[in-house]
């Protein structure tokens, strides 16, 4: 089943119009538990995206693009990661992330 798990600890307006992308694109909302979320630094902001078909990944971004919305670190669910504690996928896609931006890649 196709789904994301988003967090973002400040900004409630972003959150809404990602979940609404979602949802006109048919994919589930997913929950965490509290304690997990706690656990990410206070500025955090992830989107974890399962499940979906290379066209269900690309209509949904192409979604968030459309309505100007970036999320720097974000990532597909793999078999490697599927098991991480969120805190331990989040610094891993802030590393990649860190990387990325030094080498000039976009």
């Amino acid at each position: 089943m196709k789904s994301i798990l988003y967090i973002n600890k400040n900004d409630r307006d972003k959150i809404v119009k990602v979940k609404s992308i979602a949802f006109l694109n048919r994919i589930k909302i997913d929950s965490i538990d509290e304690a997990e979320i706690s656990s990410l630094p206070d500025n955090a902001e992830i989107l974890i995206m399962r499940g979906m078909s290379r066209n269900d990944l690309d209509n949904f971004l192409s979604g968030l693009r459309q309505k100007g919305i970036r999320i720097a670190l974000k990532c597909v669910e793999t078999e490697t990661n599927r098991e991480w504690p969120l805190q331990k996928l989040y610094e891993e896609i802030k590393k990649e992330h860190e990387s990325i931006e030094k080498s000039g890649i976009d």
